[in-house]
């Protein structure tokens, strides 16, 4: 099974381009920004949900630069990309990029929110996402409460990923994981454990977890 997973990210890697905002020193390590980008390229998404934008250099780029992508294909021509920040600052980095790149201008979105406030007000206006992307705050109580709000809302099919997997490290998902690891309405796709010396812990293809969800019930 591992000689196959490293044959098929050897194939992905041929496809990838490295996004212009891509920044080695932001959140999450190489392999993981590849995976996101591949999930997110899988799904061809509608709608897209993240919380912790940061400064749009990590996972961020790696949504919308799939987007575009699949955009480019001839693919998700009215998807639509939605990310929060509160920490203002952070966010004029990557506010700043995304405004000013037309190729992003048209789907992206970012706004200075907390995380519940941005689910509530986009849910009550009709905004229901088909793809989750969680890399918030170190609050166990709010990754979970968050996730109850939607996972209430979407639809059979939807994927959730979340970084920060491995709970040794990060409490983020402290409470989540459990939470769905128990839960028999979402099933496990894939996930990078996190765990030092456990694959996919290599050196080409470092992680402290990411792992990826879909609705089936």
């Amino acid at each position: 099974m591992r000689v196959r997973i490293k044959e098929l990210s050897k194939k992905y890697n041929q496809k990838y381009n490295h996004p212009h905002l891509d920044d080695p020193e932001g959140q999450m390590y190489d392999f993981e920004r590849r995976k996101l980008w591949q999930w997110v390229h899988d799904k061809k998404p509608s709608v897209v949900f993240e919380i912790g934008t940061g400064g749009g250099g990590g996972s961020t780029i790696q949504i919308a630069h799939a987007i575009k992508t699949l955009r480019e294909e001839g693919h998700c021509a009215a998807s639509r990309f939605f990310t929060c920040e509160p920490d203002m600052q952070e966010l004029q980095k990557a506010s700043k990029y995304f405004s000013t790149h037309p190729e992003y201008k048209g789907f992206v979105t970012t706004e200075c929110e907390c995380s519940t406030p941005f689910i509530n007000d986009l849910i009550n206006v009709g905004i229901i996402p088909d793809f989750i992307f969680f890399d918030g705050p170190e609050i166990a109580e709010l990754s979970l409460s968050d996730f109850k709000i939607l996972e209430h809302k979407v639809k059979i099919g939807t994927m959730f990923a979340t970084h920060d997997w491995d709970t040794t490290n990060s409490v983020k998902n402290l409470l989540l994981r459990p939470y769905l690891e128990a839960n028999e309405n979402w099933k496990q796709v894939e996930y990078l454990s996190g765990i030092s010396g456990e694959w996919p812990n290599e050196t080409e293809t470092q992680s402290v977890g990411l792992a990826l969800y879909q609705k089936t019930k």
